[in-house]
């Protein structure tokens, strides 16, 4: 059976790793195309949408969360104030949410999966296992702004796709 942090931990840092690595090619996109990188991280995909800057915040948040519901341990990363960041502040909140992930031991969370964790939910809270909290929330949010940053930059043109977006998830295989 795989671990609570295998399934947890590394998955969030690989979405995180290609969170950067596609906003990176964005940002050379934008200057090869004479595109202000302001229209790509300000660019949403409805106007009643998060933008791109939020959604990158969204995912450096739940990494935080993530760790403080598992773990205990407070997460630097969720001192953060909730807001829009410039590019290069969201590097750098994608940088310090991996140094907080990479502080997180295995031994800190595996054997907790049926262990209750109380998580807000909006402005509900909600007591689930550790494992359902993961399974059913944390990743799912993770995923879902992490997509949503994807889809953002494909709308404004920019050349990434499916090769990009799976990298980090691949990078530990080996093709025959």
């Amino acid at each position: 059976m795989t671990s609570l942090y295998d399934t947890t931990i590394p998955v969030i840092i690989n979405a995180l790793k290609t969170e950067e690595m596609i906003l990176k090619q964005a940002e050379e996109w934008a200057k090869k195309n004479n595109v202000p990188i302001s229209d790509i991280v300000n660019a949403r995909l409805y106007p009643d949408m998060f933008n791109l800057s939020m959604q990158v915040m969204v995912t450096v948040l739940y990494a935080g969360k993530g760790i403080k519901a598992l773990t205990g341990e407070d997460a630097s990363i969720l001192k953060k104030e909730v807001r829009e960041y410039s590019l290069e502040e969201s590097y750098a909140n994608i940088t310090e949410a991996l140094e907080n992930l990479a502080k997180v031991k295995p031994e800190s969370m595996n054997g907790k999966e049926n262990e209750k964790v109380e998580v807000n939910v909006g402005p509900k809270k909600a007591v689930v296992t550790a494992q359902n909290y993961v399974h059913n929330f944390l990743l799912p949010t993770i995923y879902f702004h992490f997509v949503t940053l994807y889809d953002i930059l494909r709308m404004k043109g920019v050349p990434v796709g499916k090769k990009e977006y799976l990298t980090f998830f691949h990078s530990d295989w080996v093709f025959a």
